[in-house]
């Protein structure tokens, strides 16, 4: 009981002490200070506060920073709760929290180098002080994880952000990852490689381009031509092909239908003087201009050789006819 006397008796004498240098306010009741004759909190120091206490006690320590503080208006907070330590850096509503390093003098906040900065609405950004996103790095990005953790990292590329207009997202969602690569609704997405520059699209050299409208062109083709999705320059090869039709009508087997209107051949013989080409085949030069359907055309060739073995069969049966006729001239010999 003596120590304890002795203690708030010290204390007493020190705040006594302090009142007097004229920097210092304890009234009897209302907020106190120490640095200052006008405290806006209960206790309101202007200067450095060194809290010691032991392991398991409530602790707390605010610190001001540059700014005077109006409503919890800018300030730090060390605080101790549960068994668990932990720090909060909070600022109004409608203020910036900005991190960085000063270049000159220790006591302007106009020195400020900021290296991260979190707008009020959540918007963090790293080496920008202006995120579009939720989190926006302007740099280099390094994610190291588990393998069926999720991740997400965007990359602007070489393009400012504008509603997300470039970008680069590699995500894991349900164990699987995956990487998009996205673009403004009217722009092209273009993947090659760079001559010169880094830091330059005109030095793009395009190996592949995506089209606003779904068209994909490898290599250095023309990819707006109507009705097809896939452009390739020079060639592919590949093992195997399939070529899927729509519906049966797609297919040539009508030719065996009985009101299927066949040619003679003598109908044929003209045509083919007239024109240089099979009935329902292209010319050469279409085919040269326009390409050829692998679908189409191998319908159209079945077609054909339908048409031949319809003409074999007729040729047959007249054959069949005329044995028949010498069959029965020799018997009658």
């Amino acid at each position: 009981m003596k120590q304890k006397s002795l203690w708030v008796f010290g204390i007493l004498n020190a705040c006594a002490w302090l009142q007097v240098q004229g920097q210092n306010t304890f009234p009897a009741s209302g907020n106190a200070g120490i640095g200052t004759t006008a405290p806006i909190s209960a206790l309101h120091v202007k200067g450095s506060v060194l809290s010691e206490n032991g392991p398991n006690s409530l602790a707390a320590a605010r610190n001001t920073g540059f700014h005077n503080w109006v409503d919890r208006a800018y300030g730090s907070e060390l605080h101790y709760l549960n068994g668990k330590w932990g720090l909060a850096v909070f600022a109004r509503t409608d203020s910036d929290i900005r991190l960085g390093h000063y270049g000159g003098n220790e006591n302007a906040q106009g020195n400020l180098n900021v290296k991260m900065l979190i707008q009020p609405d959540g918007k963090t950004g790293i080496g920008t002080i202006t995120p579009l996103e939720m989190l926006h790095v302007k740099g280099s990005v390094m994610a190291e994880n588990d393998a069926y953790s999720n991740t997400n990292i965007r990359n602007k590329g070489f393009y400012n952000w504008t509603d997300k207009a470039y970008g680069i997202e590699l995500h894991n969602l349900g164990g699987k990852w995956g990487l998009a690569v996205f673009a403004r609704t009217d722009s092209d997405i273009r993947l090659g490689h760079y001559n010169g520059g880094e830091t330059g699209q005109a030095q793009l050299n395009t190996k592949m381009t995506i089209r606003n409208d779904g068209k994909v062109g490898i290599g250095a083709v023309d990819a707006s031509k109507p009705g097809y999705k896939l452009f390739v320059e020079e060639g592919i090869l590949t093992e195997k092909v399939k070529v899927a039709i729509k519906t049966s009508a797609d297919w040539s087997d009508y030719v065996f239908n009985k009101n299927y209107p066949l040619r003679s051949l003598q109908q044929v013989e003209q045509f083919i003087q007239t024109n240089g080409h099979l009935p329902g085949i292209p010319s050469a030069a279409e085919v040269v201009n326009e390409g050829i359907d692998l679908g189409k055309m191998n319908a159209k060739l079945l077609e054909k050789i339908e048409e031949l073995t319809l003409y074999i069969i007729d040729q047959q049966k007249k054959l069949d006819a005329v044995q028949q006729r010498l069959n029965q001239l020799e018997q009658r010999q």
